[in-house]
């Protein structure tokens, strides 16, 4: 079994290796690398070794498409200057470029909502503005996977400040649109909106607990499907937070121990801190 498992660790570095001579090894290099922070908490804030310095406005689509896997890992790291150099060269694009132009607004809005915590961002009209460009955007391509996860931003926004209506009113247009898509990416769109209706559950009239856990439960799930360790480490505390007012701690407290190690894990000290607190106030 030892065996087995260092040979594919070695394959996997082999992969890599083969991946950066690869003429889009960047490209390529980047994709991996923001998959990697995804499923294993330890990469979470793991910098991109430079490779954003390489991607300026006239290097193609590939410098595009590395630039926002860039961009990510600086979200994760609390670091919106490297954001912001990274988004540079899709910035350039966007006014030429609906696609690029949708993603852009797009990501701002979801990694801002991600990684600007506990507090609210200052700027939640920006935001606001942002996820109706995204939702335009995609809506001029048809792409219904983005009006999706542009619905869904916008309703975390609402969420954010106050208009729990809002809210609801995007998580129901997003759901009678996924209940046309079946595509594989259904699943990760259905988690980050059973997310948003959940936290919208816990935050607005009282008396939602039951269909909050119900909905977080599923996005639990799904979030253990396509093995995203910190979203489910996020869903985890407002389940346990819904199933504190339904059930014995028992449960709830378990939930948080795991989100608390893998939020240690990840390096994300404020997320951590807020569990440990949770933790103390239940034990």
């Amino acid at each position: 079994m030892l065996r087995q498992a260092a040979g594919l660790v070695e394959a996997e570095r082999e992969q890599g290796r083969a991946a950066e001579r690869h003429p889009a090894g960047p490209v390529v290099t980047a994709l991996l690398r923001d998959n990697d922070a995804v499923l294993r908490p330890e990469h979470w804030r793991a910098a991109p070794d430079g490779l954003i310095h390489a991607a300026t406005p006239g290097d193609g689509e590939g410098s595009l498409v590395a630039a926002l896997m860039n961009a990510r890992c600086a979200a994760r790291r609390g670091d919106w200057h490297a954001y912001d150099q990274a988004m540079r060269p899709i910035e350039a694009v966007r006014a030429r470029d609906v696609a690029w132009d949708g993603v852009a607004a797009c990501e701002r809005v979801q990694r801002s909502l991600d990684h600007a915590w506990p507090k609210p961002p200052d700027d939640l009209h920006l935001l606001r503005a942002d996820a109706i460009r995204a939702l335009l955007a995609f809506k001029a391509m048809d792409n219904v996977p983005g009006q999706v996860r542009a619905r869904t931003q916008l309703a975390r926004v609402l969420l954010a400040q106050d208009d729990v209506a809002g809210c609801y009113a995007q998580i129901e247009r997003a759901r009678s649109l996924l209940a046309g898509l079946g595509d594989p990416a259904i699943l990760r769109l259905q988690a980050g909106l059973d997310w948003v209706h959940g936290e919208a559950d816990l935050n607005g009239q009282a008396g939602k607990a039951e269909p909050a856990s119900q909905v977080l439960a599923r996005a639990e799930q799904a979030y253990q499907s396509t093995g995203e360790a910190w979203h489910l480490a996020c869903v985890r505390v407002r389940l346990a937070q819904a199933g504190r007012m339904l059930h014995p701690p028992g449960p709830a407290v378990q939930h948080v121990l795991h989100a608390a190690l893998t939020f240690d894990a990840c390096g994300d000290a404020a997320r951590y801190a807020y569990c440990v607190e949770l933790l103390r106030a239940w034990c």
